[in-house]
């Protein structure tokens, strides 16, 4: 069960709860065509080409990496630093956007991420953290995926008292409302946040030099949370309706039961 905010723009004052039990799907569900139309030796093949000796991505090299699926995609960035200084610059943007483009259903990429930041939480398994490859658990709301260890290690109830009389005002920055999946830090429901956003909040009020600066700070954050939360909704929708097709298609394969 995941947690985001909704309402009014994405938005509202309260956590809602989004899971099985209320989960809109779009009307038809469709499974997403292969994406890998190219052998991956070929792909390989013209990834040490431009490694080696093409100073520049051509047509052709668009053309061949944006039909590789997104995993592969990203497993290609980490083959060498050649390749990865290619596929990762601005030139390549391309390539990324048409191969996002092959997924059906998948957002755009939202403007806090880089393409390749946005492919690897929505497509990879690895924590972002301590690199363990079966790292299921993606909380959008906090646009990360780690390991249920690390989660407990970077989940955090901190209200930022010091900083707030009262506490940080919701909607300064990202929250959930815990318990989520099977997660477990406390022992009773609490709102949640995000170790890495506090932290860097906090350095960033620090930094702050008058009441002017602090509340433009405060307003800047505001605006950013904003945005991070309506795109979180998005993927997160987009997230459950395809493990619920894959699902879906694991059960037609089971030995045993009739297709419909």
């Amino acid at each position: 069960m995941a947690i985001v905010r909704q309402g009014a723009n994405g938005l509202s004052n309260h956590p809602t709860i989004v899971g099985a039990g209320n989960l809109v799907l779009l009307p038809e569900v469709k499974r997403a065509p292969p994406l890998l139309d190219v052998p991956l030796d070929i792909a390989f093949e013209v990834a040490a080409t431009i490694a080696g000796k093409t100073p520049e991505l051509t047509i052709a090299h668009v053309q061949i990496f944006s039909r590789v699926q997104p995993i592969d995609l990203l497993q290609l960035t980490r083959t060498s630093k050649a390749l990865r200084a290619h596929l990762i610059s601005r030139s390549s943007a391309l390539i990324w956007a048409a191969c996002r483009q092959q997924v059906e259903g998948l957002p755009p990429c939202p403007g806090h991420l880089s393409e390749p930041q946005y492919f690897s939480l929505a497509f990879d398994h690895h924590c972002q953290v301590c690199l363990e490859p079966q790292a299921k658990e993606v909380i959008w709301t906090f646009w990360a995926r780690h390991c249920v260890s690390c989660w407990k290690n970077l989940l955090t109830d901190d209200d930022m008292a010091d900083e707030f009389e009262g506490g940080i005002v919701e909607g300064t920055l990202p929250q959930a409302f815990h318990p989520f999946y099977h997660i477990h830090v406390f022992e009773k429901p609490r709102i949640l946040r995000y170790k890495p956003h506090v932290e860097n909040f906090r350095i960033s009020l620090s930094s702050t030099t008058s009441d002017e600066t602090r509340q433009a700070c405060i307003a800047k954050t505001v605006d950013l949370t904003t945005k991070m939360n309506n795109d979180a909704l998005m993927c997160q929708q987009w997230y459950q309706c395809l493990a619920w097709t894959r699902f879906l298609e694991s059960a037609k394969q089971r030995p045993g039961q009739k297709s419909s």
